[in-house]
């Protein structure tokens, strides 16, 4: 299993940033273009809950499409969540997503993501060679985008 942290702070209530994040919808705006992901799940306009599953499909525009079927398995709002992989790339993919108010209009984000690449021994090369570097990548995204997003309007 590997882990990896990513943390940010935003300048706006919790209870924006809350209400952003726990919108499946929202996922396809935090993630590259150039991943082609695509939330697939029919009425996930709503807001999350304990047990939704919510179907992804990504891949870049030339590649093959991989579908992800993602779990919500803990929610307590609006301080955090944890979604859990179903099915897709991955052996095992467990993801919290924290929130904690820093005051009035400040936020931190946390991102802890314990994850394991199928294969094995070839798994875990291709970890240390690019998985590891697509999820930074992803995750540095993910950074830049809401450091200029408002979330006042989301």
């Amino acid at each position: 299993m590997y882990y990896s942290e990513h943390r940010q702070i935003v300048d706006y209530p919790i209870e924006d940033v809350w209400d952003f994040f726990s919108k499946p919808q929202n996922l396809s705006r935090l993630s590259p273009k150039e991943a082609g992901v695509k939330v697939i799940s029919p009425a996930i306009e709503q807001s999350m809950y304990p047990g939704i599953v919510v179907h992804l499909r990504m891949g870049p525009g030339w590649a093959p499409k991989i579908d992800w079927y993602s779990k919500i398995t803990e929610i307590q709002a609006p301080d955090y969540f944890v979604d859990e992989q179903l099915s897709g790339p991955f052996v095992a993919w467990h993801h919290e997503h924290r929130f904690v108010s820093l005051g009035p209009d400040r936020t931190e984000i946390i991102d802890r993501l314990h994850y394991q690449p199928p294969l094995g021994l070839l798994g875990a090369l291709a970890n240390w060679l690019f998985v590891r570097g697509q999820v930074r990548r992803i995750f540095k995204y993910r950074q830049e985008v809401t450091k200029t997003f408002d979330f006042s309007r989301a």
